[in-house]
């Protein structure tokens, strides 16, 4: 596995941070059978988070805001008992570099 190089040094007064945006899609040859809520969240920084609502449909878009520079592993969690295998991204963890638009499709398939 290639090891990221360091994040470059925010400018005085500023934070080094990156955007991260995205899409959710469901990829099944059967329709859900009812609306799924997903949540899309950074694990070391939880409030890093956003939440749509997947049914019948082309994906939903989803916006992390602001992260902080560095190497971070994406979670998504279902609202529903059925479970979802993540197909992508693998692995699920991304690098985020200064004042960068990280852009990350997430697919999930019915297990």
């Amino acid at each position: 596995r290639a090891v990221s190089p360091p994040a470059s040094p925010a400018p005085e007064g500023k934070t080094c941070e990156c955007q991260v945006e995205g899409t959710v899609e469901v990829r099944s040859e059967r329709p859900l059978n009812r609306p799924v809520v997903v949540t899309v969240f950074v694990m070391d920084a939880p409030a890093c988070r956003d939440s749509v609502e997947l049914f019948m449909g082309s994906p939903c878009p989803f916006r992390l805001g602001s992260v902080p520079c560095g190497s971070h592993e994406l979670v998504i969690r279902t609202s529903t008992s059925k479970r979802f295998l993540v197909v992508a991204p693998i692995p699920t963890t991304f690098d985020c570099v200064a004042d960068r638009l990280r852009q990350i499709r997430v697919v999930l398939e019915p297990k």
